[in-house]
């Protein structure tokens, strides 16, 4: 795994985004996990007002920097998602001492859609997608045959349909990989129309990253939580407006594609002069459904 130093990394957080030798995709970019205090890390129950204080800049990933991998729709570039249909935005984090990485996503869809023919086939609705590869290393080099699994796929799609909401790829025949396993938590909620209408739903999760995939939790090999570390990371959104088989109106993702890769340079930043204390929000994404708690 890649690291950089703590004076390297301070003068990165000051420009944002910055050229790097060795980036990968998008070139010259670094992207930033908010690093939480031991009192302070999120509860994973889809309330994100946990996560109120996070500075927006430059931790909040909005829909002008996603990109579309569809190959319908990869050519409208950079920023092509119309906020009234998808408006989105994320938030990563990390504890130290835990060793766990977070995750928040809130979008508001004019659509969101449960209706797959298959259970298991969470893709084929609008569904929630978070790829890992902690090593940093290229496409090519993702699960190699015959060594250990080193790039985990978590797709979560909501409501249940069936009872089914979550898929590990690889790792879901490992009862310790799964939500509720001990190294990985998932949550939810939403405001307006559950399916089939407008509405923004909330999802949370914290797992902790896989660098060598063993048969037990203990033989796995995990990865060290350090600031200054570097991983690789895609968090892409499916936006399904149609019944099967699936259409996509967008397909939103951090990494350009066209593989859907986790190829996003993603730095463990240092802890910020930020006072870490949760503050009771409305959402912009609740805002603009036209919702108010």
């Amino acid at each position: 795994m890649k690291k950089l130093t703590i004076f390297g990394l301070a003068a990165f957080l000051i420009v944002g985004l910055v050229a790097v030798a060795g980036a990968h995709k998008p070139e010259g970019e670094l992207f930033f996990a908010f690093q939480f205090n031991d009192d302070s890390v999120p509860v994973i129950d889809g309330n994100h007002a946990d996560w109120s204080f996070i500075p927006a800049d430059p931790y909040e990933i909005r829909n002008d920097r996603l990109f579309s991998p569809a190959a319908s729709i990869r050519d409208v570039g950079r920023g092509a998602a119309d906020p009234s249909e998808a408006n989105i935005r994320h938030r990563i984090g990390y504890n130290a001492n835990d060793e766990f990485l977070y995750f928040s996503t809130e979008m508001f869809d004019d659509y969101h859609d449960i209706d797959r023919e298959d259970p298991g086939s969470l893709w084929r609705d609008d569904d929630w997608e978070v790829r890992v590869n902690p090593s940093a290393v290229s496409a090519e080099e993702h699960n190699p045959e015959g060594a250990p699994t080193n790039f985990i796929t978590y797709v979560h799609a909501v409501p249940p349909l069936e009872g089914v909401y979550e898929r590990i790829l690889p790792g879901e025949d490992k009862d310790w990989m799964v939500d509720g396993g001990g190294n990985l938590e998932f949550g939810w909620s939403f405001t307006g129309e559950m399916v089939s209408g407008e509405g923004t739903y909330y999802y949370e999760m914290k797992l902790r990253p896989v660098v060598a995939l063993g048969e037990t939790a203990e033989d796995t090999e995990w990865m060290d939580m350090e600031e200054g570390e570097q991983l690789h990371l895609n968090v892409t959104m499916a936006d399904t407006d149609a019944p099967q088989p699936a259409t996509y109106n967008g397909f939103w993702a951090i990494s350009p594609g066209p593989g859907n890769n986790p190829e996003v340079d993603f730095v463990l930043a240092p802890l910020d002069d930020v006072e870490q204390t949760a503050v009771e929000e409305v959402s912009w994404g609740m805002i603009k459904a036209g919702i108010s708690e």
